[in-house]
């Protein structure tokens, strides 16, 4: 067996610029480009779809943290799961 080749890093670049002033057609842009649905984004991005829909009509200010997480999936991070489940008293207890 011979050796194994280095797997190729590629590196992603998100201007700053893009992620400190993201517009809500940024958003649009964002999302469209990554081919998801509002649903698909939001869940993507640890939001409620209503949330997300909000930032992308333009009828909330889109805040740094969500800015963040588009630059975050752009550079290919992908193993957030979804917004955090609250807690029952089961899983509190061990039990779940």
């Amino acid at each position: 067996m011979g050796p194994q080749a280095e797997p190729e890093i590629v590196a992603f670049a998100v201007p700053v610029n893009y992620i400190l002033r993201m517009t809500h057609d940024d958003l649009l842009t964002w999302r469209q480009w990554y081919g998801l649905t509002q649903a698909q984004a939001a869940n993507r991005l640890g939001l409620t779809e209503r949330m997300f829909r909000f930032y992308e009509s333009g009828s909330h200010p889109i805040p740094l943290k969500v800015r963040l997480a588009c630059a975050a999936v752009a550079l290919g991070f992908i193993d957030y799961a979804g917004p955090a489940k609250k807690p029952t008293m089961e899983s509190l207890d061990g039990k779940a």
